[in-house]
């Protein structure tokens, strides 16, 4: 009985403490909930305060989005430099054009004048040496210098210079074209009377006005000056028409000439004095001297033909 009564008190106590540890048990499962609600509270707290750094951090997104606008201005600025460069070259590509064009119209234009150049009368350079008061010139035939009016001119001359120098005229009859490539003997004028014969050439392939060809010869002959009373033009070794000559006089003055023509008729002499610049060319660079009777008759000085 007494053993009965210590296993009632054992089981009795078994009972106490099975009771105390599911009691125990139980506190421990609230204890875990407890916990596990502590950290689902923490986390959202954590999160609150992700937030909250987020929210009390706004350099952070300052600095993001400075560095978005910095890389959107080098963009910026990288297309306008490309756009800048492709206008430059445009621009560049336009004026060198231009230039191109330009020289274009002045190689043009230069051209053109050249090819009138050609067409129009070629001029001497420093073809007249005006000296006043001086009525004579060289006994040196070859310099192709006359005077007249006190003032020398040198051969090839413009008709235009010879015209202004003697105050002679053109024949207003004369047809006023030249042919080209062409020589010609043509008559100048004083007051309607004969005063002078000029030999005048045209070297140009196209015709021209005579009053814009080239003058390489002057004659002038007794009956110009005598019966029309023409201004005397004075030749080389001062020598005019009607003066008295002799072939003594012309070898002391040019020497002995190349060619002499002798013409004998009764009551007439003629005698023509050629001197040449080239023996060998007779037909150009010449100084013819006609004496009739005793008296310069004709002067005739050619440079060219």
């Amino acid at each position: 009985m007494e053993e009965n009564n210590n296993i009632v008190e054992e089981n009795e106590q078994i009972i106490e403490e099975t009771t105390e540890s599911i009691d125990n048990n139980g506190d421990t499962s609230e204890e875990i909930e407890k916990e596990t609600v502590e950290e689902e509270s923490v986390e959202k707290e954590v999160e609150k305060d992700d937030e909250s750094v987020e929210e009390d951090n706004p350099n952070d997104v300052s600095k993001e989005s400075t560095e978005k606008e910095i890389q959107s201005e080098e963009d910026d600025k990288e297309v306008e430099s490309k756009s800048s460069k492709v206008i430059f070259i445009i621009v560049i590509t336009v004026i060198v054009l231009l230039l191109l064009g330009l020289v274009g119209v002045l190689v043009y234009f230069n051209t053109h004048n050249e090819i009138k150049d050609d067409t129009a009368p070629k001029k001497e350079t420093k073809e007249v040496v005006e000296v006043n008061n001086k009525n004579e010139v060289s006994n040196e035939w070859k310099e192709y210098v006359i005077s007249v009016y006190n003032k020398t001119l040198k051969l090839p001359t413009t008709y235009e210079r010879v015209e202004a120098l003697s105050g002679f005229k053109l024949d207003p009859n004369l047809n006023s074209h030249m042919k080209a490539n062409s020589n010609d003997i043509i008559n100048m004028f004083v007051e309607d009377k004969l005063a002078l014969y000029v030999y005048v050439k045209n070297d140009n392939d196209k015709e021209i006005e005579y009053i814009n060809s080239k003058v390489i010869g002057i004659w002038q002959s007794k009956y110009q000056v005598e019966t029309n009373h023409a201004e005397k033009v004075i030749f080389p070794g001062n020598l005019v028409v009607g003066q008295d000559m002799n072939k003594d006089t012309l070898v002391s003055l040019f020497g002995e000439p190349s060619n002499v023509r002798n013409t004998n008729l009764e009551n007439y002499i003629s005698e023509d004095y050629y001197y040449y610049e080239d023996e060998k060319s007779v037909t150009e660079k010449f100084y013819r001297i006609t004496v009739v009777n005793g008296r310069i008759s004709d002067l005739y000085l050619v440079t060219e033909k």
